[in-house]
């Protein structure tokens, strides 16, 4: 049995300390004995947990019962019986599984299953292999502490990563702790002792009033097909990971919409937003035979690559006479002229797909700057 198999059992609304029962329901890591089915005799697995005198023991036991309250009962009475045992010196000392930092990522992102979207494992996983397996992967879980984690985050720093990138450690390892420490595998968790320097989350693309309009002339007049439909559907404050995935089937045509599942969505959930007119007239001249809409252009099977679209868009900058620009700054301007001009949190977290207006506030240091101006305005106009 894995790990995760192993569940904490709790009676009467208590967690039964010591005692836990293998098995497979990978949606909780607590079972209720009285929610468990009774009926035939079966075979039911525990594993049983103790330490007498700083000595530590853990037995594996099987007990055949038609009910997992009467296994329960008899699994308590049989780890009474072993605590005894290691009392008196006559039951053999064993070594609860050292597992390393390797082990417990592999089997916490297995826990996790689908409960973690796909962009967000890779996420993780990448994370993990660049940054924290390199110097903790082999080490035993119960042996790292915060000073390991601290050392990691304070070695992104000095390579001059920004302090949110940093974070990413944090959110990865805290969870991970978490988990294993409400097992009873390790005792704490050193990761929620991370410290990360404090950084503003405020977005802002420094172009002029001009450059924003030669940027849109250039996306209106793009030449080449699909860059040309997909740059002006981004334009509308789509994610480009959204667009590229996205499949004909989620296309409503006679509605006006389309949807963006909850797979491919940032906030983990499925959302419908209007077809505009200009993308409709554009979208039907595109052949419909690929599932994706943007399709490989060697493959039609598969969906465009990012490397592919970010060629184009270095060409459609050259052509905006823009030196940089990241393709996500798009959703930055306008989520930044929209707050600038006075439309509500609200509305503009709708635009962009946020589920939460916390995230859109980040656009709202442009308002305050749009005040601060009117305000020197005001004073140079009763001192002049």
């Amino acid at each position: 049995m894995s790990v995760s198999d192993a569940k904490k059992i709790s009676k009467d609304g208590q967690v039964i300390k010591g005692v836990f029962l293998l098995y497979n329901n990978p949606n909780s890591d607590t079972v209720h004995i009285e929610e468990l089915p009774a009926g035939t005799q079966k075979s039911i697995a525990f594993k049983l947990r103790f330490k007498v005198q700083n000595k530590t023991a853990e037995r594996k036991i099987t007990i055949y019962s038609k009910t997992y309250k009467g296994a329960l009962k008899e699994a308590l009475s049989r780890r009474e019986d072993f605590i005894n045992k290691l009392r008196d010196g006559k039951l053999e000392q064993t070594r609860i599984k050292q597992i390393t930092l390797n082990d417990a990522m592999d089997e916490y992102l297995s826990y996790k299953g689908t409960a973690i979207k796909p962009r967000t494992k890779e996420y993780y996983e990448q994370t993990y292999d660049k940054w924290i397996k390199p110097k903790l992967g082999k080490r035993i879980l119960k042996d790292i502490t915060v000073k390991d984690l601290q050392s990691i985050v304070n070695m992104m720093l000095k390579q001059d990563k920004a302090p949110r990138t940093t974070q990413s450690i944090k959110q990865i390892m805290r969870p991970l702790f978490k988990y294993y420490a409400d097992k009873g595998i390790i005792n704490g968790n050193p990761a929620a002792l991370i410290q990360i320097p404090k950084f503003d989350n405020t977005v802002q693309v420094t172009l002029s009033k001009n450059d924003i309009a030669a940027l849109f002339r250039a996306i209106k007049c793009y030449p080449t097909e699909p860059f040309h439909t997909l740059f002006m559907w981004l334009s509308e404050g789509r994610r480009l990971n959204e667009l590229l995935s996205i499949e004909w089937k989620q296309i409503n045509f006679s509605k006006k919409t389309y949807l963006i599942t909850s797979s491919k969505n940032k906030a983990g959930v499925a959302m419908e937003y209007r077809l505009r007119d200009n993308i409709i007239e554009r979208l039907k001249g595109f052949d419909q035979e690929s599932p994706f809409v943007f399709h490989a252009l060697t493959d039609s099977s598969k969906q465009m690559s990012k490397e592919t679209v970010r060629g184009h868009w270095a060409k459609l900058l050259k052509n905006a006479n823009i030196e940089h620009l990241r393709i996500h700054d798009l959703r930055h301007i306008i989520g930044s002229d929209l707050v600038s001009n006075n439309f509500t949190l609200e509305e503009v977290a709708q635009v962009l797909g946020h589920t939460s207006t916390s995230v859109t506030k980040r656009y709202s240091k442009v308002r305050q700057e749009k005040a601060n101006e009117a305000l020197d305005s005001f004073f140079d106009r009763i001192n002049g």
